[in-house]
């Protein structure tokens, strides 16, 4: 028995000898009723035609040409190829690609949802693109990927990231020497920023 565009048979059995497995199908095929072949563990990559064939060991391999062909279908739930990452940083104007990409059999179909579509939105067959960002673009775009299989879904939170700004400034303090002077000052930016005080000193 061999799979189709494959010369090397996936399962060999003479009378007399032991059988022999092909490379990843050790452990998983075996003779059933005499000339059946019994597959166990299905994979995905198992899917396509095979050709089970009769040779006599007195005979030349291509003599006589004989042969039954069937073909495996195999249905896989999907899986990501590729995901969206966890969180998106843009700015107001910019436009954001989000991919995602699935596989599985039958092929799944992809499908991008927000809590409230926006105009500037545009699905794509691998990404889900948004043109022209606004404020109202953020939040959360899910992909889902479903076939009758199952179904797989990947969330990527949009975030508009701005400049940083001072929400408290520091204020000027008098101390005695010795004393411990603290200085407040409050930022806020995203993604977060760092503050950095530099102290200055005047004669």
């Amino acid at each position: 028995m061999a799979e189709a565009g494959s010369k090397i048979p996936i399962y060999i059995w003479y009378d007399g000898y032991p059988p022999h497995a092909g490379e990843g199908y050790e452990g998983r095929v075996s003779l059933a009723e005499k000339a059946s072949l019994n597959l166990t563990n299905v994979h995905e990559s198992d899917q396509g035609w095979y050709e089970c064939k009769v040779y006599f060991l007195n005979r030349p391999p291509d003599s006589p040409k004989n042969g039954t062909w069937v073909h495996l279908d195999v249905h896989a739930p999907p899986h990501f190829k590729m995901k969206p990452p966890d969180v998106v940083y843009v700015k107001v104007g910019e436009s954001v690609s989000l991919p995602c990409e699935a596989e599985g059999t039958p092929p799944p179909n992809l499908i991008w949802y927000k809590v409230k579509e926006s105009r500037t939105v545009q699905i794509l067959p691998t990404e889900l693109r948004i043109n022209n960002l606004r404020q109202t673009d953020i939040g959360d775009y899910t992909c889902m990927a479903r076939n009758k299989q199952g179904t797989v879904t990947a969330t990527t939170k949009v975030i508009v990231a701005g400049p940083a700004s001072i929400v408290t400034p520091p204020r000027n303090v008098t101390k005695l020497e010795g004393d411990r002077a603290e200085f407040i000052c409050e930022a806020k930016a995203l993604p977060t920023n760092v503050v950095t005080q530099v102290v200055s000193q005047w004669s």
